[in-house]
C-alpha cells in the first residue's frame, strides 16, 4: 500500500479538515500543523496523524454533538455521564418541591 502525505492545521477545538468532511485529531493538538497519511484510493476510510515525525494515532470523524462543548473535568460527572450539580444541590433537570403547607382559615 502507498500512502499519500498532507498537512493540516488543527483548530482550537481540535478539529481538522480533509475531503470536505471535518475529523478529531486523535490527541489534544490544537493550534498546531500535522500531518496526515492516508490510502491513496480510498482517502476517507482511514486517516493516520503524526505530529513531528510521531505517530499520534487515527483520526475520527467529527461527533459534533461530543465536539460542542468543552470537555468536563474529570470528577465532573456522574455514573450516568451527565454532569454533576456544581453547588451540591439537586441534580440538573430535577425539580425543587416544596412541602405543601396548609393554612387553617
Amino acid at each position: 500500500m502507498f500512502y499519500v502525505e498532507e498537512e493540516r492545521h488543527v483548530r482550537t477545538d481540535n478539529t481538522f479538515s480533509f475531503k470536505a468532511v471535518r475529523f478529531e485529531a486523535p490527541r489534544h493538538l490544537p493550534d498546531r500543523t500535522i500531518q496526515i497519511r492516508f490510502e491513496r484510493r480510498s482517502p476517507s476510510t482511514r486517516v493516520v496523524v503524526y505530529y513531528k515525525g510521531e505517530r499520534m494515532g487515527e483520526a475520527r470523524l467529527l461527533d459534533p454533538v461530543a465536539n460542542d462543548r468543552p470537555p468536563q473535568a474529570r470528577g465532573q460527572q456522574s455514573e450516568d455521564g451527565r454532569p454533576k450539580p456544581e453547588d451540591g444541590g439537586p441534580a440538573a433537570g430535577t425539580q425543587h418541591s416544596q412541602p405543601a403547607t396548609h393554612h387553617q382559615p
